[in-house]
């Protein structure tokens, strides 16, 4: 979840669509991935941004979110948004 006081834009390849939810965001990313039917290597990387343009999340090609950069992946991390079902 995010704080009503951040609002959150889903930024990709220059351009900006607004965001209510971690949720919301990894659905748009996945329709968006899946109707290109691009691979890994071909999706541009997809972040969220808050209203002044600080990242604060990134999605990852599965649509799972997590906080930070791309860069800052470690193993056993957990995400801020984990669109996977339950086991």
């Amino acid at each position: 979840m995010t704080s009503a006081a951040i609002r959150l834009l889903l930024r990709a390849e220059g351009r900006l669509w607004p965001v209510r939810t971690l949720k919301e965001a990894s659905e748009k990313y996945c329709a968006v991935r899946d109707r290109l039917g691009f691979g890994a290597s071909q999706m541009p990387p997809v972040v969220l941004v808050d209203q002044h343009g600080t990242q604060r999340f990134y999605i990852s090609y599965n649509g799972r979110v997590w906080h930070g950069h791309h860069h800052d992946y470690a193993p056993g991390r957990i995400p801020a948004y984990d669109n996977a079902p339950p086991p």
